[in-house]
């Protein structure tokens, strides 16, 4: 009602007092608010890792940092052109994907032990180690990490699956469009950083493309190569080798599941998408997608009956050698160098197959004159 600093207690009253009460209240006691969508959530959290990009770059200039250490340490390992602006970027998205799949996976908390323990404990070993080593650095991240960790321990995660929202221009009648992760790493990308969305092409397939290209490739596995069940048989090897967010081996799931019970009854489909799951293999470079590709397998297998079973997913160089061996020890490493060593495995193993040999092409034979 008047200016305090002149007036003293003249100027203060019930209801400015009442007002300005609110106002320390809600900035001390502040809980993050996080949207209801998947898209809400990508935006949401988009910023918070831009922030946190920024603090590792500034991080990075200081000498003998704990930052520049694990940038030093991980070169060319995780981050494969660990230059300055691709290690804060790649730094950035792998904690926030990491805390974000482990929030769906049930962590009481994400302090570091706790959201470690419950990657591990869901297989995702990989992610588990790059959390565990890069939260080392927290002491010089505090602020950015902890804004993290509270907006995505605020995301109620029932509600959001239950509530996918409106992702993009789609067919409500396919089940594939119904899940809230189709298009979440392009959101977050677009609102991450625009221009690294364009120069890294994360466009994603639309779905109508890519079920029918899958209903195409199970037709030539049925007609051409006698397979009845397509992608569910037993001597059927999948690879997608840039799964993006998994949408490719989720429509191969799809359809696996729909053959198997139709050809052999539904007595026998989670046993043969058990055995498909061990077949099915999926190869990125980015970590982003390739965390949520993680959790989108590991929950459609489970919805399908297949329980306790780690989705093949590698995060590997699809253009790097089969022949390459890492040389990296010690137990930072050991996670890492199995993931690659799997991929590797992988690589050298389909590039041992041998097809079926044609028979030679006989040029044609010139006409007279």
């Amino acid at each position: 009602s008047a200016d305090v600093t002149d007036d003293g207690a003249a100027g203060l009253d019930a209801a400015s007092l009442g007002k300005i009460e609110g106002l320390l209240r809600d900035f001390l006691m502040h809980e993050p608010v996080t949207p209801s969508t998947a898209q809400g959530l990508a935006e949401f959290l988009a910023p918070l890792a831009r922030l946190l990009r920024d603090e590792v770059r500034e991080a990075l200039d200081v000498e003998g940092s704990v930052v520049r250490q694990i940038a030093d340490d991980w070169r060319g390992v995780l981050f494969g052109d660990a230059e300055t602006d691709q290690f804060a970027d790649a730094y950035a998205q792998t904690v926030t994907y990491a805390l974000l799949l482990a929030q769906f996976e049930g962590a009481e908390s994400l302090r570091q032990a706790i959201a470690v323990d419950e990657l591990r404990q869901n297989e995702h070993d990989l992610l588990a180690a790059a959390l565990d080593l890069l939260e080392r650095a927290h002491d010089e991240l505090k602020m950015p990490i902890d804004l993290l960790e509270r907006a995505i321990e605020a995301v109620n995660a029932p509600a959001l699956l239950a509530n996918p929202g409106r992702q993009g221009a789609f067919n409500p009648s396919q089940e594939v469009d119904r899940d809230p992760w189709l298009y979440f790493y392009e959101h977050f990308l677009g609102a991450y950083d625009a221009k690294l969305r364009k120069s890294r092409g994360v466009y994603f397939t639309p779905v109508e493309v890519v079920q029918a290209q899958v209903r195409f490739a199970a037709e030539l596995l049925r007609d051409r190569f006698g397979k009845r069940a397509a992608f569910a048989e037993r001597e059927v090897e999948v690879l997608d080798p840039a799964c993006g967010t998994g949408t490719y081996p989720l429509a191969v799931l799809q359809h696996a599941a729909e053959a198997a019970r139709t050809e052999y009854g539904p007595g026998a489909q989670s046993q043969m998408l058990r055995d498909l799951a061990g077949r099915l293999h999926a190869f990125e470079i980015l970590v982003g997608p390739y965390a949520v590709a993680q959790l989108r397998l590991t929950q459609r297998l489970r919805e399908l009956g297949v329980e306790d079973l780690n989705p093949h997913v590698y995060l590997t160089d699809t253009l790097e050698s089969p022949n390459l061996q890492s040389q990296l020890t010690g137990i930072l490493y050991e996670d890492l160098t199995k993931e690659r060593e799997r991929a590797r495995q992988v690589k050298a193993r389909e590039a041992n197959l041998r097809l079926p040999r044609q028979p030679p092409i006989r040029p044609r034979a010139a006409r007279p004159g």
